[in-house]
Order: structure tokens, then sequence, then C-alpha cells
């Protein structure tokens, strides 16, 4: 299936930033089986719907949400699927999202939670925040230097651009849950 996706999406996966400071962000695509384990379905359409771009340390997957099927991402929501059965959205476009993760804030703590965490207050070992802010710095210069999107460190006002989104999300999710 082609999709179009955000061209900056596909620029950050081609320079492949590591990232597991972020909540252990990797960039990596949820197969179908996920989805369906996910929504307890069998053979379910979801990906048509969605496209998982990364996942964190949790297993938990960042997707892309077109609710039109209409396989054109380049404006979709950032949505995000716990490995827990949660889910909320995360921002209302990817350049949203780049700009939150610039920011380097906790992205569970602020989707779930509202809280403005720093990846920092989260790592106790030096060397592994000298690494984590060398890591991050390099991002947050890439996206500023290739995008011109500026670090967001007040997650809750691009969660409030995309609050509208909830409601439409939620009632989406609710309606795809299986129960084989």
């Amino acid at each position: 299936m082609k999709r179009s996706l955000p061209e900056k999406l596909v620029q950050m996966k081609k320079k492949n930033f590591h990232l597991s400071h972020l909540d252990g962000f990797e960039f990596q695509e949820a197969d179908q089986d996920t989805f369906d384990s996910w929504f307890n379905t069998e053979k379910g359409d979801h990906s048509k719907f969605l496209y998982s771009f990364a996942q964190d340390g949790t297993g938990g997957l960042f997707c892309l949400w077109n609710e039109s099927r209409s396989n054109d991402f380049q404006n979709a929501n950032v949505v995000y699927l716990s490995s827990e059965g949660d889910f909320g959205v995360l921002a209302a476009n990817f350049d949203d999202f780049l700009s939150v993760l610039a920011g380097g804030l906790n992205l569970y703590d602020l989707i779930f939670y509202g809280n403005v965490t720093p990846y920092q207050d989260l790592i106790n070992d030096e060397d592994e925040l000298l690494e984590a802010k060398t890591n991050h710095q390099k991002l947050v210069k890439w996206i500023q230097t290739e995008f011109q999107i500026r670090p967001e460190m007040d997650g809750p006002k691009i969660l409030q651009r995309g609050k509208h989104l909830l409601a439409p999300f939620k009632k989406w999710v609710v309606s795809r849950m299986g129960n084989y």
C-alpha cells in the first residue's frame, strides 16, 4: 500500500537519530499483527487508518492517524497507542510532534498527565545523561536547520491545539475494538 507520508518524517527516518533518552523512542514501524493485537481483532484493516512510525521502550506506538482512509498522511494527527491499552492524541500534525520531540519532554507523561517532564530529570547516570544531551542537541540543531522548527517546552500548549481531536479519535478506537 503506497502512502503519502510527511516528507519530514521520511527525512527523520533516514537520519536515524539515537533517541532512546526520549522514553526509548525508536523509529520502527508496526505490522498488521501488532495492530490486531492492540485492537484485539483478527485481520483488521487498522493500517488503512494508522501508520505506525515509532515505538517507545514499553512497546507503545507513535502513529499518524487519518480517519479518511485516503493513504494521504501528509497532515495526519500524531497519536499514541500505549502498550497497556491507553491511547491519546499527541499533536495535530507532524510539525507539532517534531516541536515537542525537540523540546525533550517525556512523551508519556505529557500525553496522559499533561506533565512537562524534561528527559534530563529521568536520567540518573552521568555518562548516560551526557550521551543523551549530546544526542538531543544534534536532534534539535537538525530540526531547526532543516525544518525551521523550534523546540516546544510548553507541551500542554501543543496538546491543547490537538485537544479537539481526542473525542473523534476515542470514538474511532472504541468502534474498532474487537472481542474475540
